[in-house]
């Protein structure tokens, strides 16, 4: 059975305020609580104190890519059982198997919608 979504805990990073302000609001219509960051420093920091359950990131960020987000994520214990979604715009062919290897557990390309979002952090949330 999945927990219920007011048990969830997300955090959502892009440098894209219009990305940003749109997935937390549909995240929050959903029940979730999600907190946003706009870097990977800012998501560093904020993973740290909030241990969210679910991590969606941007790959293609200034100052800290999602990879390294994802890399640095994984070396903190808190964060080796996190469920890290890699969402991309790019159409590099080998983006996949790269973010796998940073530490993501999924590889979304851009758009996604947020009902398959939500799809995926449903089922990794069961138990």
């Amino acid at each position: 059975m999945c927990k219920s979504p007011e048990s969830i805990h997300i955090l959502f990073v892009d440098d894209l305020p219009d990305t940003v302000d749109l997935f937390r609001a549909l995240f929050s219509l959903a029940g979730y609580k999600v907190r946003v960051a706009y870097s990977g420093h800012e998501a560093l920091e904020l993973a740290a104190q909030l241990q969210p359950a679910v991590i969606c990131s941007d790959l293609e960020m200034p100052g800290m890519s999602g990879f390294e987000l994802a890399q640095e994520l994984r070396s903190m214990p808190a964060h080796v059982d996190s469920f890290l979604i890699a969402i991309s715009g790019s159409e590099e062919s080998e983006l996949i198997e790269k973010s796998l290897t940073a530490g993501f557990n999924l590889c979304l390309r851009k758009p996604v919608a947020f009902q398959h979002l939500l799809q995926h952090i449903q089922r990794s949330c069961s138990s």
